[in-house]
């Protein structure tokens, strides 16, 4: 469900959505080997037996299947033009993107204890919130030429980047900005632009894994009782950190 509104220099666009994934699949490194599964919910209490430990409570009827997953949330996006040659623009998205509770796995069969943290959580890489926004200037400078100063901005909440969700895997909000400084001509036949991503050289990572065969157990599986202590490592992988270059283009 969307709106859209204008006027001149200035337009904003709503949505609205929601969508349910039947089948989700899910695939999962459990410090050995993969796991992958179909993940969704059934239509009836499973009585706990999606969260524990035990791969064989937990199962659900063929007939009595739902989709596991459900995201829903909304997203803005505004532009702005005040003046000639300078524009801004944002947009923001809420994203409500969870797990059902009682879920099973592919065909209704229990659902893997590797994933008991699954129920009811919001998916892995999918942030609760995502702000973004730019400003462009771009002057013209003397009859033939023309500059560019532009820079752009993307805010993310917290997420987790394990398929397992794991709070070990947790990257907290962070910020990034990037920016450029360019010059071209006026029919843009030709352009030069100094670039610079990560500008504050803000350190993330994207992914986070069992690290293989190095001990087991994790926060919560201790929490719930599952064992009595945990000693597994994981691995990072980190974003992009802070780039320069300089890009050149040539239209024929």
């Amino acid at each position: 469900l969307g709106a859209k509104y204008s006027l001149p220099g200035f337009s904003a666009n709503l949505a609205l959505f929601r969508q349910n994934f039947a089948n989700f699949q899910l695939n999962t490194f459990n410090g050995v080997n993969f796991e992958v599964s179909n993940i969704q919910a059934c239509k009836d209490g499973l009585n706990g037996g999606d969260t524990d430990a035990s791969p064989t409570t937990g199962a659900c009827a063929a007939d009595r299947l739902r989709p596991g997953v459900v995201s829903k949330g909304v997203e803005l996006e505004l532009h702005a033009s005040p003046v000639r040659n300078l524009s801004f623009t944002s947009a923001l998205t809420y994203l409500d993107t969870k797990f059902r509770r009682d879920l099973v796995g592919t065909g209704g069969r229990p659902l893997s204890p590797v994933l008991f943290q699954l129920p009811g959580r919001q998916m892995s890489n999918a942030p609760e919130f995502v702000v973004t926004g730019s400003a462009a200037w771009t002057p013209p400078i003397g009859d033939q030429l023309r500059g560019l100063v532009y820079l752009d901005y993307r805010f993310q909440s917290n997420v987790n980047t394990g398929s397992n969700l794991d709070v070990e895997k947790i990257q907290p909000s962070y910020m990034v900005f990037n920016g450029r400084l360019g010059l071209s001509s006026q029919d843009r036949k030709w352009s030069l632009e100094l670039w610079g991503q990560n500008l504050f050289d803000r350190q993330y990572f994207q992914i986070g894994a069992d690290k293989p065969l190095m001990g087991s157990g994790s926060f919560r599986a201790v929490a719930e009782g599952m064992i009595p202590s945990a000693n597994k490592l994981y691995v990072l992988f980190p974003g992009e950190p802070r780039t320069f270059g300089v890009t050149g283009r040539v239209r024929f």
